[in-house]
Formats: structure tokens, C-alpha cells, sequence
């Protein structure tokens, strides 16, 4: 299995991922008397909606008949996998719709994906439903404004939770299923991309039929869990896809677009190997919005933060954060991605959906464990599918809803097993209730504008009063439409046109005042023109100037501008006309717009001149500066304003000379070149020419010769040595006799005597040495 190499430095990440902890903490949390619920179960919604009581409990079919079973015969919520929420709205379907992905007995091994809209009362309404099928289109969708056809929409639901999985690209909307079951035909595993409201493919990738296997060369086939993969996918804001390949593979598959913003084209990212912890094997990524990766086993959770840089934004090798739950039976969890708390449920009675902190890297532990529990009515069902909504506030409650689906059919509702009517629940859980107070937005003034309110609620324009939680704060913005200033806050202590922060400690008013603008006075004109065989831009440090192609702005008299030359690739910035006297400072120009004025920026073509060494060892420079070839340097080249003289030096390296020039200059004089066009010339250089210098001693004595120039070293054992020196070196030879002998003398070469031996290498030299 090829392993992606794990890098611990920084990335390519929208937000900064928490640092690699080098040792991970595993906390046993036993299941201690119950903490405070931080969330709570506040409805239900099916396939049948709105076929169901507050209180979550089935209508007979007599019942149901009679609240007309319009869309609920046709996709019903049955066999829950995955679910998911776009939460941004992304994609034009409207923000906190929530998507399951159920099974199909009728059509074995498809999946159906089910979209629920958010309603103003606080529910969810069933929406649209579109069959995950192999084939291209059409995608059988269904829906209250669709029209059904019946042999084609029904669902006949099956008991235990589907081999399949959705998740949401949240800055695009697309959606992102995987089905682990594929055709009963060919027994198919693959990821498919839809649009938001399931109308096309936009690309399918990871396809992997019974046989082959994945292979060494073929990474990229999913093998699938092997069993429920509800939770096996995860995508994060880039397109991205995570997807977590069990049954003794143990691995984390990515998949990343071809290209940016190229959700039409997939390609295989590599993958890292995932410590399986402890019990079932390791499942169920989930993202933050910061990158950091969330899996989980039967008993243990953990936190990876991304590695980066990377070929894609995989988890580090070292897990930041980790969790141990002794008891066992976790089936599925979700993160909030805004805030990083995790939330898991495990089907060991009592069944409870659970609440952790955020990973703290310090200590390696989830924010003081177990932060709090909710009990789900063991009557009913497991949750498989589980996703959180950070955004969406249902009334009298803090924002943030966790959605749960659960996998069996509910028997009691309907004709029966696999007749219409039959549905598995989906649970809605929310912050406990708290006090509310009204805020409320008025608008004053002659012009227009918006105010927004962070904690989102009031969009004034249309929505200009919202309950908001007893003691939190609100921040309000206000945005001037055009024509149009906001020119302040009056009421609740603000004032000002600074944002208006508003703690609720009661109801309280807020008026946002926009006025018209006063018309200007017609101001200056500052032209810029550009000139010359080159093009570049020119920008203002004031005003709108940003030339090409914006060339014009007007000024109030007197005012002072900075233009500044920035020359395109290709040119160079020659000169400014027309600046204030002494304005000039470079590629920068100040002007004082006193009266109407027009400024000229000359830009000048470049021309490359390319040096190559193709021998020896030289320098070669340029007058004026530009090309430096050093003596270990074999190319360079340099750009020179259109018309420039350009002249090269050469200087050889010793022991080396210049033989001649090649390309647009010849000879071994100078090299001197017009810059009209582009040039390419080379220097040759060569080594001198060596003689030999061969030494040899005679006599019975014995003795050492040594040269002032390394080359010489003929010890006692030695009769004879060579040695090649460049032309012109003079060679000094100093004889040592050894003990008992004594030097006779030198001959040849020029020497003779005692003394030391000179030799000027002008040719080839033999010298003798005798020793007595």
C-alpha cells in the first residue's frame, strides 16, 4: 500500500490548524451520574412529514391517510446512513437544509438521498428526493413542486442502517454521496458528486466493482468498509474528499479536483494510514473549519491536525487530541465546525448522544471530557446519521442543531414492511431553552441602507426584530446602500457609526440613520498616458488612477498625488513627463492638481542577451551591468532597454586563456552588441598547454628530490619521477642526500652544480641527479 509521507510544517488551509502534539493523551471517561444536557431533543421529522406528533410518536395510517400523504408516498426516510447539512446556503438551496441517505429495498444496492428544508415553526419539511443510480441521468428526483412519477420515486424501506453516506461541499452546495452497496448487478462501490438540488452529475470517481481488488497500482479503488459506512466521507470547503476505507485496509483515501474549482474532475490524492484505536475498526472522518480531521472507533475519538505544506491537506501523523469512551457502542459522531466539539452517540443502554469539549493541543484532551449528554428514548431507535447546523437558532434557544437519523423502519406506522407510510425518525436537538429578549432595529433619514446582527437574526431590510438569548451580546452592522451614508446610532447606548453592541439584558430599540449625499463639486482632472515601445500600468496612492484601463479621476484642488510605474513583463519604465518640479523619484511621479493636468509614463521594450560558456574556466561581465558570469557559472542572461550598447568583457582564469567569441560576436577582441533584438553569445575558453618535467637519479648514494611546485617528491626508493607543469612555470629542484652518501650534481635541464636546480618549462625538461 503506498504511504503518502507525513510533513509536520504549516499549509495550504483557509484557517491555521493547531500545532502536531507529540505525544497524544487517551482519557478513560467511565459513565459517571448524568452531566448537564447541553443540548435536548425538541422534535422529530420523516419521510412522511409532517405524519408525526410533537412528541415524536407514529400516527395510525388512518391518521396519516387523513393529513393527505401527498409527498410521503412517494420518498419516505427509511434505512438512515449518512446525513448532512449545508449550513451556508451555498449552492442557491435555501441555508440548514438537512440531507439523508437512506437504502431501497425496491431497487437493491441504490441509495436515495432525501433533502428537508428548514420551516419557519422550526421543523424540517421534506423537500426533494433524487435515486443514486450508476447510469447517466435522469436521477428519478421527486419533490412538492416536481412532478412524481410513481414508478420511479417510491422507497420501500429496509430494516438497519444503509452502506452509504452524503456529506456538503459548503462553499458550492454540491453533494457528495458514496454507496457502499453499488448495482446488485456488479456489485459497485463508487463516490458521486451531484448539484445541491440533484438535478446532474457533476462527477463520479473512486468506482470499484467486486473485482478488482485495490492493488498497488491501483490505489484509488475503494474497498469500502465492509459493512455500514454511514459517516465514511467527509469534504472540506476546497473540494476535498476524505473518505475512510476499512476492512483491513485502514486507510484515509483523498480526493482532490483536477484542478481549483474543477469539481467536474477528481483524481486520486494518495492516503494515510489511521491508527484504528480501540475496538471495530477506525470510521467516521468529520472536518472543522479550521482542517482538522475527527475519526472514530467503536470506543476511542481523536483530532489530527492537517499536515501542511502537503500534496493535500492530510492529517498529521500524531493525533492532537484523543478520547477514550470505556463503555463502548459509539455508532456515529458530528463536530461543530465553527467551534471543534465534537458529538458521538452510543446504542449501549441507556442510549445518549454526548457532548465533548474542543481539543485542547496542550494537554491532548477533549475540553473537560464529557461536557454533556442527552438520553434518546431507547423505544425508538439508534442514530446512525448525525450532522450539526452551527448557524441555524430555533426559537428561545442558542443557535447550533444537531440532527440524528436512525436506521430502522418505524412497523407500527403504515400498511406495513415496504408499503408507504413506513419511515425511521429523524431527531432534532438544540440548546436548552433560555430567556429571550427582543432586540429591535429602526431605520431613520433621507437614504438607505441594511443592518445585520451578529449572532444572525435581523437582516433590516425585511427582518428588523429578533428574540435573542437574556445576557448574550449582539453586534450590529450597518451598510449604506448607494447614494446613500449612514451617519450613526442613536438608542440602547450607541452612538456613533462604529458597530453597536447590544447586551440583552432586557428588550431593547436601535435606530441606524442613513442620509443621501450631498452632491460634489466637479473636481480636477489628473490624466495618465502611456507611451513608448514597452506597456505597463500606472496607479494612484489616491483616487481611482489604474492605467490601463482607468486612465481619469477627479481630485479637489490642491490635493497631492503619487502615481507609481509598474513595468509588464517584457518592459522596463523609462521616464516621467509632466511631474511637479522635483516630483520625480524614481517609478514614481507626485503631481498638484492645481489645474486640469496630464501626466506621461514612457515604458520601454527589453531585450534578452544570453551569455554561455562553452569551455575552460572565465569571467564575462557587461558594461553597463546586466550579465556577471562567474567562473563557475555556464549561462546567464539579461534584459537591456530597447537600443542599449551592450559591451562584454572577458577575463580568463589562470592557467587558462580566451580563444574567441561564438553566437553574435566572433573574433577574440571585444564583444560589443546593439540591443534591437534579442542576442545569444558564447565564450570559449581553454586551458594552457603543460610540459613534462622527468627527474632521475643516479649514483650509489641516496637521496631525496623535492619541487617548489607540487609536483616533485622522489624519495629514497624512488629512481625516476614525472610531473606535467603550464608553460612559463619556473620549477625550483632542491637534492637532499641521505645519511652516508652525498650529492654529485646536477646535469640536463639547463642545471648544473650543487646548488638548486631551475628549470623554466618552456618544453618538455630532463634532469638528472647524482648521488654518491
Amino acid at each position: 500500500m503506498t504511504q503518502v509521507p507525513i510533513d509536520s510544517t504549516g499549509g495550504r488551509r483557509r484557517a491555521s490548524a493547531l500545532g502536531v502534539i507529540a505525544t497524544s493523551f487517551a482519557l478513560a471517561f467511565l459513565l459517571a451520574p448524568p452531566s448537564q444536557a447541553a443540548y435536548e431533543q425538541t422534535g422529530c421529522f420523516a419521510g412522511h412529514f409532517p405524519g408525526l406528533t410533537e412528541s415524536c410518536k407514529p400516527l395510525s395510517e388512518a391518521e396519516l391517510k387523513a393529513e393527505g400523504f401527498k409527498f410521503g408516498e412517494e420518498v419516505q426516510l427509511g434505512g438512515v446512513g449518512g446525513m448532512a447539512v449545508n449550513h451556508t446556503g451555498a449552492g442557491g438551496v435555501p441555508a440548514g437544509t438537512v440531507y439523508a441517505v437512506v437504502s431501497d429495498n425496491s431497487d437493491v444496492g441504490k441509495a436515495r438521498i432525501a433533502a428537508f428544508t428548514p420551516t419557519a415553526g422550526g421543523g424540517l419539511e421534506l423537500s426533494l428526493g433524487w435515486l443514486m443510480t450508476t447510469a447517466e441521468g435522469p436521477y428519478e428526483r421527486c419533490g412538492p413542486d416536481l412532478e412524481p412519477t410513481p414508478t420511479k420515486c417510491p422507497i420501500r424501506v429496509k430494516s438497519g442502517p444503509a452502506s452509504v453516506d452524503v456529506e456538503v461541499d459548503q462553499s458550492t452546495g454540491n453533494v457528495y454521496v458514496y454507496s457502499g452497496g453499488g448495482d446488485a448487478t456488479a456489485g459497485r462501490k463508487y463516490i458521486a458528486v451531484y448539484e445541491p438540488d440533484g438535478s446532474a452529475v457533476i462527477a463520479r470517481f473512486g468506482e470499484r466493482v467486486l473485482s478488482p481488488e485495490p492493488t498497488a497500482t491501483h490505489p484509488e479503488l475503494m474497498h469500502g468498509t465492509g459493512g455500514p459506512s454511514r459517516n465514511g466521507l467527509a469534504v472540506d470547503d476546497s473540494g476535498t474528499v476524505y473518505f475512510y476505507d476499512g476492512n483491513g485496509y485502514q486507510r484515509l483515501m483523498v480526493f482532490e479536483p483536477q484542478s481549483p474549482g474543477d469539481y467536474e474532475h477528481y483524481v486520486y490524492a494518495g492516503e494515510v494510514q489511521i491508527d484504528p484505536g480501540t475496538g471495530p475498526v477506525t470510521k467516521y472522518p468529520t472536518l472543522d473549519e479550521a482542517g482538522n480531521v475527527y475519526v472514530a472507533s467503536d470506543k476511542v475519538i481523536r483530532m489530527y491536525p492537517p499536515q501542511t505544506p502537503a500534496p493535500y491537506p492530510a492529517p498529521a501523523a500524531v493525533p492532537a487530541c484523543s478520547f477514550e469512551f470505556a463503555a463502548g457502542g459509539i455508532t456515529t459522531i458530528a463536530v461543530d465546525p465553527l467551534t471543534g466539539t465534537p458529538f458521538f452517540f452510543t446504542y449501549k443502554n441507556p442510549k445518549r448522544l454526548y457532548q465533548l469539549g474542543p481539543c485542547d493541543p496542550e494537554t491532548g484532551q477533549f475540553t473537560g471530557g464529557i461536557v454533556g449528554e442527552t438520553v434518546v428514548k431507547p423505544e425508538r431507535d439508534d442514530l446512525y446519521g448525525l450532522a450539526f447546523d452551527p448557524v441555524r437558532k430555533l426559537t428561545g434557544r442558542p443557535a447550533g442543531v444537531l440532527y440524528g437519523g436512525a436506521p430502522n423502519p418505524v412497523s407500527s406506522v403504515g400498511a406495513g414492511k415496504g408499503e408507504p407510510g413506513q419511515s425511521s425518525l429523524g431527531y432534532v436537538f438544540a440548546g436548552a431553552a433560555v430567556p429571550q429578549k427582543t432586540l429591535t432595529v429602526a431605520k431613520a433619514g433621507s437614504g438607505t441602507g441594511k443592518v445585520t446582527s451578529t449572532p444572525s437574526g435581523i437582516d433590516c431590510g425585511s427582518d428588523c426584530d429578533e428574540e435573542f438569548a437574556e445576557g448574550s451580546e449582539v453586534t450590529l452592522s450597518a451598510e449604506a446602500d448607494a447614494g446613500s451614508d449612514f451617519t450613526g446610532w442613536s438608542g440602547s447606548g450607541c452612538s456613533g457609526t462604529a458597530n453597536c453592541i447590544v447586551t440583552m439584558s432586557e428588550a431593547k430599540s436601535v435606530t441606524a440613520t442613513f442620509d443621501e449625499e450631498a452632491e460634489e463639486e466637479p473636481g480636477i482632472a489628473l490624466t495618465v498616458a502611456t507611451e513608448g515601445t514597452g506597456t505597463g500600468t500606472v496607479s494612484s496612492d489616491k483616487g481611482a488612477i489604474s492605467c490601463n484601463p482607468f486612465c481619469t479621476d477627479e481630485y479637489e484642488a490642491g490635493t497631492v498625488v503619487t502615481l507609481t510605474a509598474t513595468p509588464t513583463p517584457g518592459s522596463v519604465f523609462y521616464s516621467w513627463k509632466y511631474c511637479d518640479k522635483g516630483g520625480v523619484n524614481g517609478r514614481q511621479c507626485t503631481v498638484t492638481l492645481d489645474k486640469a493636468k496630464t501626466v506621461k509614463a514612457t515604458f520601454t521594450t527589453t531585450h534578452a542577451l544570453t551569455l554561455t560558456k562553452v569551455g575552460g574556466l572565465g569571467k564575462v561581465q557587461s558594461a553597463p551591468g546586466g550579465v556577471l558570469c562567474l567562473f563557475n557559472c555556464s549561462e546567464t542572461t539579461a534584459s537591456f532597454k530597447e537600443g542599449t550598447e551592450v559591451t562584454l568583457k572577458q577575463t580568463p582564469a589562470k592557467h587558462f586563456h580566451f580563444v574567441q567569441w561564438g553566437g553574435d560576436c566572433t573574433g577574440s577582441g571585444a564583444c560589443e552588441v546593439t540591443m534591437g533584438e534579442a542576442h545569444e553569445v558564447s565564450a570559449l575558453f581553454t586551458e594552457d598547454s603543460k610540459h613534462l618535467l622527468t627527474l632521475t637519479k643516479q649514483g650509489g648514494g641516496a637521496g631525496t628530490v623535492k619541487s617548489s611546485v607540487a609536483g616533485i617528491n622522489c624519495g629514497a626508493a624512488c629512481s625516476e619521477m614525472a610531473s606535467a607543469y603550464y608553460q612559463g612555470t619556473e620549477v625550483e629542484l632542491t637534492a637532499t642526500p641521505g645519511k652516508g652518501s652525498a650529492f654529485e650534481g646536477w646535469s640536463g635541464g639547463g642545471c648544473s652544480g650543487t646548488g638548486t636546480c631551475t628549470v623554466t618549462m618552456s618544453e618538455a625538461r630532463e634532469v638528472t641527479a647524482e648521488f654518491g
